[in-house]
């Protein structure tokens, strides 16, 4: 075991260090192990990985000194496992810190705010007043979102009503967002939770960042777009930006009235992509966006707050979650938004190798979750296939021209008009993925061909089709 961890370095649970270090260092490392996941400090091995081995003096000299220094400088009580092993037919000493219960742990000297520290990466680092609140919510087994957001004095229920009642499909009581803990009583003051701010786009950071860059560098960007609305809209208009920068097919049927675009990378993979990020990001980090950068051969997707506690990357991979936003997390399942926790990246994976994509990949840096979502090479997207059911014919498809994509949303539209004539505009532009501007032009130009009329008012009115050749 321990070979093995000499053999992958350091990182967020492992520290190497060639003897005892002088001043706080190694009580640092102790502290940020325990407020997070634990880890092993292995005394006797160099930065690089070199096994340097301790003598059976110094052996027997750190085992009665590292206890009480442990016990004279951290607060509060660590009680870490402290045991030699052989590697490499040399002697180690480890001592195993488990991850603690009664955080956060800070240096007595420094004090809670100067002597708090936490492990990011392959590094102490100091923790500030958010991340030390974070610890104590842990401590109390509550999570950042059912806190109290008192930055709004004002609470708009109606406008949460609204928007709730619309994602659910039936109406909200008042009892009912106690419930889901969408706000919150404090004496006779009522509050959003962190979570209603999140929902109702009202928390600063709940902000995602989309940009399409040209080649695989942040050098030159083509577009990019910033979408903070309520949640449910923030969904929709990322998904948007997403599609209309991706290679498209389409899937013709009938008298070229139905056309089903399919996008290179499936448009489950990139849904369960935004939805992760914003269910599992971590909203304490102040001035902090999940930012979706897509890049000529895949999409980024970069979410703010590492992996929680002893969760690993392999862990996610098989399906294992730790929830970081409860609140957010239940109401996103309630609404099928997410089919059942865990299962985000499995089922992704899942897709991708059905589509023939290079799998996705789950990457740690620091504070930041990163996950690529590969895109389909050149040749590949030239060997998209779309098919006319009519004339049971196969062509290739490339990359369609301004003026066919216009096409092929007038088709689309006229489509879900004919299936269903009391659609709204902001409804008709949700399933085609347009924005409503975009979608108001694409109605007006079939209304201008004589296809389609309107009748009634926009909220109470509905869509007469005229059926021609």
């Amino acid at each position: 075991m321990f070979q093995k961890l000499i053999e992958n370095g350091e990182s967020k649970t492992v520290e190497f260090m060639v003897d005892l270090p002088h001043g706080n260092q190694l009580s640092q490392t102790i502290c940020a192990f325990a407020n997070r996941a634990g880890g092993y400090i292995l005394i006797g091995v160099s930065d690089s990985g070199e096994v340097m081995g301790l003598s059976s003096e110094d052996i027997n000299n750190y085992l009665e000194k590292i206890p009480n220094m442990i016990h004279d400088t951290i607060f509060p009580m660590l009680i870490p496992e402290i045991y030699s092993v052989v590697v490499f037919n040399k002697v180690v000493l480890v001592i195993q810190v488990y991850p603690g219960s009664n955080l956060p742990y800070y240096l007595k000297s420094k004090g809670k705010i100067e002597g708090t520290y936490v492990r990011v990466g392959r590094t102490n680092k100091r923790a500030d007043l958010e991340m030390i609140k974070d610890l104590e919510r842990h401590k109390m087994n509550k999570s950042f979102d059912e806190d109290s957001f008192k930055e709004l004095e004002i609470l708009d229920e109606e406008l949460l009503f609204s928007v709730l009642e619309k994602a659910m499909g039936t109406s909200i009581t008042k009892e009912k967002l106690l419930n889901l803990k969408l706000i919150e009583r404090v004496g006779d003051i009522e509050y959003l939770t962190n979570a209603g701010a999140v929902i109702l786009g009202e928390m600063p950071n709940a902000t995602v960042k989309c940009a399409r860059f040209s080649g695989e560098s942040i050098v030159d960007f083509i577009d990019k777009k910033e979408y903070n609305g309520d949640l449910f809209d923030v969904i929709n208009q990322t998904m948007i930006f997403l599609k209309n920068h991706l290679m498209r097919a389409g899937m013709i049927q009938g008298y070229g009235l139905q056309r089903k675009d399919v996008l290179e990378v499936p448009e489950e993979v990139l849904r369960e992509g935004i939805i992760n990020a914003l269910m599992h990001r971590d909203y304490s980090i102040k001035g902090s966006d999940i930012k979706i950068a897509i890049f000529d051969s895949k999409i980024e997707i970069t979410s703010p707050g590492g992996l929680p506690k002893s969760l690993t990357i392999e862990d996610i991979y098989s399906g294992r979650s730790e929830i970081r936003n409860r609140v957010i997390s239940n109401l996103l399942l309630k609404l099928g938004y997410v089919e059942q926790w865990g299962s985000g990246i499995p089922r992704m994976i899942e897709m991708c190798k059905e589509a023939g994509l290079k799998l996705p990949e789950i990457e740690e840096k620091g504070l930041f979750i990163v996950l690529r979502i590969y895109r389909k090479d050149k040749l590949q997207s030239k060997r998209l296939e779309y098919t006319v059911d009519d004339m049971n014919t196969k062509t290739k498809a490339l990359t369609k021209s301004k003026s066919e994509a216009i096409a092929d949303n007038l088709n689309q539209i006229y489509a879900l008009l004919v299936e269903n004539n009391q659609l709204t505009v902001r409804e008709i532009a949700d399933k085609v993925y347009l924005a409503e501007a975009s979608t108001q032009r694409r109605l007006k130009a079939l209304q201008d061909r004589g296809l389609i009329d309107r009748v009634g008012s926009k909220k109470t009115g509905h869509w007469v089709i005229n059926k021609k050749e």
